[in-house]
């Protein structure tokens, strides 16, 4: 099916509310996107966690977006292996971001095919006649 989106279309990850996402399509509708979002949510938590383990063993406290920390230069001077801790951090938030656009994109393909889905169902539940069942009384 051809997308019907366009890149206005796309919310920013802030606005997803993660935990409302049917993953297993238990409405039905299965919009061939929820295995991906699964596996994407799953990468996402997996990098958020490593992260927040970085920036514990920096010493740097974790904001609410792990992509926004920044590593305050004096942190990289208190042991040899800062440098290297805060070069994997500034790897693994670059990732986080990526991983964060894919899930937003593949959630608006998901919503936009939901949506046409749902749409379908409706056309065919107002379309429905008695099926041509003769009802005798």
């Amino acid at each position: 099916m051809t997308s019907h989106r366009t890149t206005n279309d796309v919310p920013p990850w802030e606005d997803i509310d993660l935990d409302a996402i049917d993953y297993e399509a238990r409405d039905g509708l299965p919009s061939g996107h929820e295995r991906t979002l699964r596996a994407l949510r799953s990468k996402t938590d997996s990098t958020e966690a490593l992260l927040r383990r970085y920036f514990w063993e920096l010493g740097v406290s974790a904001g609410s977006d792990l992509t926004k920390v920044s590593i305050p230069t004096h942190v990289l001077y208190r042991d040899p292996f800062a440098f290297d801790r805060a070069r994997r951090a500034r790897s693994a938030q670059t990732t986080l971001e990526s991983q964060r656009d894919r899930f937003c994109r593949v959630y608006a393909d998901h919503c936009t095919e939901k949506s046409c889905l749902r749409e379908e169902v409706e056309v065919e539940d107002d379309g429905d006649t008695d099926d041509g069942e003769v009802v005798s009384e």
